[in-house]
């Protein structure tokens, strides 16, 4: 009941987009693992110029707060798939973020990979703390 409480509380723009984010953040997850890493390698694929106009202007807060929000609640919601709707609902508000993928350096045969996504320089969703070798840049 808190958590409906603290729902309706929100501006009403605040709530469209965590729903908008909660749904397309359950769908990224569900094509990440049902669909081939071939098509599922286009969610990385920059932002068409088709995108419909956003009636409401997010700040990149705002959509990280939102992405960060609705992650709690998508089981499988992990660090790719959220870096991967941050960085479609960033370019949809006409911002350049960069999604990163990284790995730390191994240890023995532990291999630590992340995904996060970066704009002007700093970290908006996937900041865990820990130091990764970046991989490349997905624009």
């Amino acid at each position: 009941m808190r958590r409906v409480k603290r729902f309706l509380s929100l501006a009403p723009g605040e709530r469209t987009l965590l729903v908008r984010t909660l749904w397309r953040l359950s769908r990224t997850c569900l094509e990440l693992h049902l669909l081939s890493r071939e098509k599922w390698q286009m969610l990385l694929a920059p932002a068409t110029a088709q995108a419909a106009t956003p009636r409401q202007r997010f700040s990149e807060g705002q959509i990280a707060w939102a992405v960060r929000a609705a992650a709690r609640y998508v089981p499988t919601a992990n660090c790719l798939p959220q870096a991967i709707v941050a960085k479609q609902l960033l370019e949809e508000q006409g911002y350049h973020p960069l999604l990163r993928i990284g790995v730390q350096p191994p240890q023995a045969l532990d291999l630590k990979a992340h995904a996060w996504v970066e704009s002007g320089g700093r970290i908006l969703v996937g900041d865990d703390g820990h130091p990764y070798q970046p991989l490349g840049a997905a624009r």
